[in-house]
């Protein structure tokens, strides 16, 4: 049996092994939940850019009926000649604009899509890196029970087929 000095080691290194994999999937869950927010914001712009160019549509097209009565007033024929040529530019720069409005917040939902996507990227990342650094710490302080205390270590008492938790058959004993 194992010294208590052995036992905090190894216990020191569980601890630290659970931390590192705890914090990983805390980390994991922090950028999927900034993830799920940059996905709203695209979603949000792109329905703000189909409102903005509604918007500017109806204005374009108040202002051609304007010019229609204005010419129409003046006894100028609306729809011939120069007074529809005239008409229908307005209205060609009216779609522009509407359609400038559309790709343009199209592109800014483009860009938070693409943060979201980098969000959870780093989450998985940062759980996977949680997982190694926790293995890590596991294996480093079993090496360092087994090593400075010998055959006779608690990683091997605790682990295979000692009388601690996680005990098993013994089967894996002539292993260390």
């Amino acid at each position: 049996m194992g010294d208590p000095i052995s036992y905090a080691l190894v216990g020191a290194s569980v601890l630290k092994g659970g931390a590192e994999i705890l914090g990983g999937i805390q980390e994991n869950k922090a950028r999927r939940r900034q993830g799920e927010v940059a996905d709203q914001q695209a979603a949000w712009e792109t329905a703000r850019a189909g409102v903005d160019a509604d918007e500017y549509r109806r204005k374009a097209s108040s202002i051609e009926a304007r010019q229609r009565a204005i010419r129409a007033g003046s006894g100028v024929e609306v729809d011939t000649g120069t007074a529809a040529a005239m008409q229908e530019e307005v209205a060609k720069e009216g779609e522009f604009g509407a359609q400038t409005l559309l790709r343009e917040g199209a592109l800014r939902s483009y860009r938070l899509r693409e943060e979201a996507d980098t969000y959870r990227r780093a989450g998985q990342n940062s759980m996977i890196g949680g997982f190694i650094r926790g293995a890590g710490s596991f294996l480093t302080g079993a090496k360092a029970g087994y090593d400075y205390f010998g055959s006779k270590s608690v990683a091997q008492e605790l682990v295979i087929g000692g009388k601690g938790p996680g005990t098993t058959s013994g089967a894996w004993k002539g292993y260390f």
